[in-house]
């Protein structure tokens, strides 16, 4: 479906991705980890055609999403940057609709059809009580989720996501990842960066490790949530536990486990690498 070969990107004269090549299918919920500055919004930028590259190719179906006007490829792939530039004064049902210009005439209205996509996204991340508001009445969180049912509007098989659930609280979170995981469930292909390796390893169907611009690890979810390969990462010492089962697997750092005192832990997965020891 997606096939990125040997792509580089940077800004300028400095390359940050080198060298990054991996096939995804649809279908498939993808987490990007990775420490601050390791390179993750560059390479989701890229990805979204955001940036050119230095070297390499993008393929679509076998289409170079770089040579597609931006009008075809809004149709195939859908964005949420980080830190997006937002017209603070529109309101947020006409925001929204702006998701819909890939498939507006040049010169034509906006048909029945458009605006009930609209209203489909507005309830798919809870923002209907929104839609009469300025954006720059709204939190971070609540731009948040605005920004994804823009994203929506767009009806794109191919959805990339910067860290959008940065400014969420833990049950918006928790509804995005469901939401997502959903899309992906219907055959979207869902890339996502986040820093929360836990909410990632119970969502994502495949893990990639990012660190100084380079792929540490490209796994299945259950291979790559591993002590080994989380500390390789963030270059801080893990343990994975097992409070259920070792289905159930969450991962924290040593140090906060040893700040718990005369708590007793749950069972513990000493040696959850043997399967597989390579990063």
């Amino acid at each position: 479906m997606l096939c990125a070969e040997d792509l580089s990107f940077g800004y300028g004269d400095q390359t940050i991705i080198r060298h990054f090549s991996a096939r995804f299918r649809k279908g498939e919920f993808v987490g990007i980890l990775g420490p601050n500055g390791s390179g993750k919004t560059t390479l989701l930028s890229g990805l979204a055609c955001l940036l050119s590259p230095k070297g390499g190719y993008l393929k679509f179906c076998g289409q170079d999403l770089f040579s597609l006007s931006s009008k075809k490829r809004a149709r195939i792939l859908s964005s949420v940057p980080q830190k997006p530039r937002l017209p603070e004064h529109m309101l947020v049902r006409d925001f929204v609709f702006l998701g819909r210009y890939a498939y507006l005439p040049f010169f034509g209205r906006a048909a029945k059809r458009d605006w009930d996509i609209v209203e489909s996204a507005l309830e798919k991340t809870n923002t209907q009580d929104l839609a009469g508001r300025p954006l720059a009445t709204l939190s971070g969180g609540q731009i948040q989720r605005v920004l994804l049912a823009q994203s929506l509007c767009q009806e794109a098989p191919l959805l990339i996501l910067d860290e959008l659930s940065s400014a969420l609280d833990i049950k918006g979170g928790l509804a995005l990842f469901d939401l997502l995981h959903g899309l992906a469930e219907e055959g979207h292909l869902i890339l996502t960066a986040s820093h929360d390796c836990n909410l990632a390893r119970a969502y994502c169907t495949r893990l990639i490790g990012l660190r100084n611009g380079r792929v540490l690890f490209d796994r299945k979810t259950d291979e790559a949530f591993t002590a080994k390969h989380l500390e390789a990462l963030h270059s801080v010492p893990m343990q994975i536990l097992a409070p259920v089962d070792e289905k159930a697997r969450i991962a924290l750092p040593k140090k906060l486990l040893n700040l718990v005192e005369g708590v007793p832990l749950p069972h513990s997965i000493r040696d959850d690498a043997t399967k597989d020891r390579s990063c």
